[in-house]
C-alpha cells in the first residue's frame, strides 16, 4: 500500500531540509536578544544595534519564506498520497481483492484521515522534534542547572502525551462507532424515506436519525472535551515551565553565575524545544487517526500486487459452458445455497432455469457472473477455468443481466458500452439495434444521451441492461428473470435479442419467472432447495413440472 515514503522521498527530504533551515533560524530571536544585552546594552552603540536589527530581520523573512514553502509541499504531499491509495484502492476493488461487507464510505474514510496528517501542524513538529534535545544542550551549556530544568520539562511533557493517548482510547472508539451508526441513519432517512411516509412512519424515521446524530454529536463533544483539556494542559505547563526556567535562571544571575542576556536567552530556548512536544500532544489524535486509518485500509484491501491467477488465452473461449459439481455458499453462511450442480450448455443453445422462489437461480446466475465464489466445482467456458479469469477479462466473456438491473451515473451510450472510452454512440446504437431497443432509444427526448442518473421506468432500465449484456457479442449470456418490466414490444425484443445471440454461437442461460422467457430454450433444468430435481428438453420439462414451478407468475417474488 503506499506510503508517505514510497509517494513522496522527494519531498520528505525536502521537507526536512527546510526544517534544518528553519529551526536554525528559529534562534535568530534568542541570539538577537542574547547579542543586544551583550554588546549592545554595554557597548551602547546604535550602529551595532542597527546592524543586528537589520540582520536579524533578513533571517526572519528567509525563515518565514522557507517555513510556508515546507508547509506547501506538507500539503501537495498529502494530495499526492490520497491519488495513490485513491489508484490503489480503486485497482483492489476492480481485482476483488476488497473484502465483500468492505464499505466504500469506509476506505473514502481512511484515506481522508490518512491525507489529513501531511496537512496538519503537527507533520511539521515531527520535522522540528529532533530539535528539542539539541535545544536542551545549548541551554545546558548555559548552566547544567538550566539544562536540568529544561530536561525535566521535556519529560513532563512526554508524560502528559502519553496519558492523554490512554485518555481518550475509549471515547474515540465510542465516538467511531455513534459516527457509523449516524452515517447509517443518513442513508436510511435518505433512502427509505418516500416508504416511511407511505406507511406513515416519517416521524418515527426521522426521529432515529435525529437520536443517532445526537448520540454522535454527544460522543464528539465527550472526546473533544478531553482532547482539549490535554492540550490547555500542555500549553499551559509549557508558559510554567519559560517561567520556572526563568526563576531559575534569575536565581543564577543573582549568584553571579549567569548574564541576563542568558537568563532571556534560555527561557526564550527553552519555549521553542518545548513547542514540537506541545504541537505533538495537541496533533495526537490526528496522528494516531492516520495510523489507524492505514492499519484499517491496508486490512480493508489486502496488497494491491496480488497478481491474478493465469488463465489460458481467456479471451478466446468459447462455449459449450460446462458446471461440474459446483457447490456455492455466500459468505458467512452455514449451508450451501447451490449444491452439486451439473449442466451443460453447447454454442448457439439455451438452456431455462426454473424452480420456485428460493430455489437457487439467482444464486446460479451470480456465481456464473462471478459475484459468488464456489467453494467447491468447475465453471468452465471452453477450455478456460471462469473462476481463475481476472474480473475485467470475465466480464468481457460474459453478457450479465442481474435480476434487479441497475445503470450507473451516465448516458444510455456510455451505460451499454460498459463505460469503454474507446467506444463510440454508433457502437452503442449497433448494439441496441441487435437488442430491438435502438428504436425506443431514439425516441427519448435526449436518445442515447438520456442520462441515466434520474429515476428511469423499470421496462427502459431493463431493456437498456439487456443491450449492455449484449454489447461485443460475449460468447456467454446469462439473464436472469430478463421478462419481469417488459411490455410485449420488450418481450418481442427480448426473444429476438436471444435468437440473435444463439445465432452467433452464444451460450444463453436464462433464469425464468415467466414461462415466455423460455420459448427459445431448447432444455429446461428445475432448481429446488439448491439441487436440480429435474433436467430435458423444455416441452418435456415443462409437461413433467406442470405446476408453480413450470409456470412462475409475473409477480413472483425474487430467489
Amino acid at each position: 500500500m503506499p506510503t508517505l515514503r514510497t509517494v513522496g522521498t522527494p519531498a520528505l527530504t525536502m521537507i526536512a531540509i527546510f526544517s534544518v533551515a528553519v529551526n536554525l533560524l528559529m534562534l535568530t530571536g534568542p541570539l538577537y536578544m542574547l547579542q543586544v544585552y551583550e554588546r549592545v546594552l554595554t557597548s551602547r552603540s546604535e550602529a551595532t544595534l542597527v546592524a543586528l536589527s537589520i540582520l536579524a530581520a533578513a533571517l526572519f523573512v528567509a525563515m518565514a519564506v522557507l517555513d510556508h514553502l515546507r508547509a506547501r509541499i506538507a500539503l501537495r504531499l498529502g494530495a499526492r498520497l490520497q491519488s495513490a491509495l485513491d489508484r490503489h484502492v480503486a485497482t483492489a476493488t476492480a481485482s476483488r481483492i476488497t473484502q465483500p461487507e468492505t464499505d466504500i464510505r469506509d476506505m473514502a474514510r481512511a484515506i481522508d484521515a490518512i491525507r489529513a496528517l501531511p496537512a496538519a501542524p503537527v507533520f511539521l513538529a515531527l520535522f522540528d522534534l529532533p530539535w528539542t534535545p539539541v535545544l536542551i544542550l545549548a541551554i545546558g551549556v548555559f548552566h547544567p542547572m538550566l539544562g536540568a530544568v529544561a530536561l525535566a520539562g521535556a519529560l513532563l511533557l512526554v508524560g502528559l502525551d502519553q496519558l492523554q493517548r490512554l485518555a481518550i482510547a475509549a471515547p474515540r472508539a465510542e465516538m467511531s462507532t455513534a459516527s457509523r451508526a449516524a452515517e447509517d441513519a443518513d442513508a436510511t432517512l435518505r433512502d427509505q424515506i418516500a416508504t416511511a411516509r407511505l406507511f406513515g412512519m416519517a416521524d418515527a424515521t426521522a426521529s432515529r436519525w435525529r437520536g443517532a446524530r445526537a448520540a454522535a454529536l454527544d460522543r464528539i463533544v465527550v472526546l473533544s472535551d478531553r482532547a482539549g483539556a490535554f492540550t490547555t494542559g500542555a500549553r499551559t505547563l509549557r508558559l510554567g515551565l519559560q517561567s520556572a526556567m526563568l526563576g531559575a535562571a534569575a536565581f543564577l544571575v543573582i549568584h553571579d553565575e549567569l548574564t541576563a542576556g542568558a537568563m532571556f536567552v534560555s527561557a526564550l530556548m527553552l519555549g521553542r524545544a518545548l513547542a514540537p512536544l506541545e504541537q505533538a500532544i495537541a496533533g495526537g489524535p490526528v496522528i494516531r487517526a492516520a495510523r489507524d486509518a492505514r492499519h484499517s485500509l491496508a486490512a480493508l484491501i489486502g496488497p494491491a500486487d496480488t497478481p491474478p491467477r493465469a488463465a489460458r488465452d481467456p479471451l478466446t473461449a468459447r462455449p459449450p459452458l460446462v458446471i461440474r459439481h459446483l457447490c456455492v455458499a455466500p459468505p458467512g453462511a452455514t449451508r450451501p445455497i447451490l449444491r452439486h450442480i451439473d449442466l451443460t450448455v453447447p454454442a448457439g443453445a439455451a438452456l431455462g432455469v426454473i424452480g420456485l422462489s428460493g430455489a437457487g437461480k439467482t444464486a446460479l446466475a451470480g456465481t456464473i457472473a462471478g459475484a459468488l465464489d464456489p467453494f467447491d466445482g468447475t465453471l468452465r467456458l471452453g477450455d478456460g477455468d471462469l473462476t481463475a479469469l481476472p474480473p475485467d477479462t470475465r466480464a468481457a466473456l460474459i453478457g450479465y443481466l442481474p435480476q434487479m438491473p441497475c445503470l450507473l451515473p451516465g448516458s444510455i451510450a456510455e451505460n451499454i458500452v460498459r463505460f469503454d472510452p474507446s467506444a463510440s454512440v454508433a457502437e452503442a446504437s449497433a448494439t441496441a439495434r441487435a437488442a430491438g431497443a435502438d428504436a425506443m432509444i431514439r425516441s427519448l427526448p435526449d436518445g442515447y444521451a438520456t442520462r441515466c442518473d434520474g429515476v428511469l421506468p423499470a421496462g427502459l432500465v431493463q431493456r437498456i441492461a439487456l443491450t449492455r449484456a449484449l454489447h461485443r457479442r460475449a460468447p456467454l449470456l446469462v439473464l436472469d428473470d430478463p421478462t419481469a418490466a417488459l411490455d410485449d414490444p420488450g418481450l418481442a425484443a427480448f426473444g429476438h435479442a436471444v435468437r440473435q445471440a444463439k445465432a452467433g454461437g452464444a451460450a444463453v442461460v436464462i433464469m425464468a419467472h415467466r414461462a415466455l422467457a423460455l420459448r427459445d430454450c431448447e432444455t429446461v433444468v428445475v432448481l429446488s432447495e439448491g439441487r436440480v430435481i429435474d433436467h430435458g428438453p423444455r416441452d418435456a420439462v415443462l409437461r413433467r413440472r406442470a405446476g408453480p414451478e413450470a409456470q412462475p407468475s409475473r409477480a413472483a417474488a425474487p430467489s
